[in-house]
């Protein structure tokens, strides 16, 4: 077989080894190539994988480190991805690329890239970003660029060239930590089908006085006042 560096692989299915890769080849005029079984030529030279948008794939596709084990993109649009964490990238060792964007994350910890140092751009914009571990990239020294555009909690793109990293942790520790909140909400969001409203005031007096852990330990007491 002659070799050509192959530059995109859309991956329709991992369900099974013989999963379908439609290959764009950016050497022939980006034309179309679809493999059943793959080359090992094939394997070893893909480095960049794009998930069809719209691929139901709640959970990382770890899979694909073990038949691709050199690729430096990933991504995953649109397709209900809930959850990311460093174990998922770890075994991606030469991943520079992260593209996540459009999917239904809600948090990313605080040592997501500690295995992947050497990531350079990621993109988690349109998904539900309400947490981000403020150090997410310390050691990440190669970070270039940094979407999370239209997120719950946040709505900015970091570039290397316009803002410091700095910044941008200070972005996160202000809109994108878990703060506890304050009695009176804990007190609003646990009983509010239940209690009346004229009432809140006189439970915040008792909690004043007797402290929030005797009064939630009380608890005959407690539904009498609030029914």
């Amino acid at each position: 077989m002659e070799k050509i560096d192959y530059d995109v692989a859309y991956v329709d299915s991992i369900q099974n080894p013989g999963f379908v890769l439609l290959v764009y080849n950016f050497n022939l005029n980006h034309q179309k190539i679809t493999s059943i079984q793959l080359s090992r030529y094939l394997i070893d030279n893909i480095r960049y994988v794009m998930f069809r948008e719209k691929t139901v794939m709640p959970t990382f596709p770890t899979e694909l480190a073990e038949l691709l084990p050199h690729l430096v993109y990933i991504g995953i649009i649109e397709s209900g991805l809930e959850k990311i964490t460093k174990e998922d990238l770890k075994i991606f060792p030469n991943l520079k690329f992260l593209t996540l964007k459009s999917n239904r994350l809600k948090t990313l910890p605080n040592d997501l890239f500690i295995y992947t140092p050497q990531i350079s751009c990621v993109n988690f914009a349109h998904n539900q970003i309400s947490y981000i571990g403020k150090n997410i990239f310390d050691n990440c020294k190669d970070l270039i660029v940094a979407n999370f555009k239209n997120n719950k909690n946040i709505n900015v793109s970091y570039s290397k060239y316009k803002m410091k990293i700095e910044e941008l942790k200070e972005i996160f520790e202000r809109d994108c930590q878990w703060r506890p909140k304050s009695l009176k909400q804990l007190t609003e969001d646990s009983v509010i089908s239940t209690i009346k409203k004229e009432n809140i005031d006189e439970l915040l007096s008792i909690a004043k006085c007797c402290g929030l852990r005797k009064l939630l330990e009380e608890t005959e007491k407690f539904n009498k006042i609030i029914l």
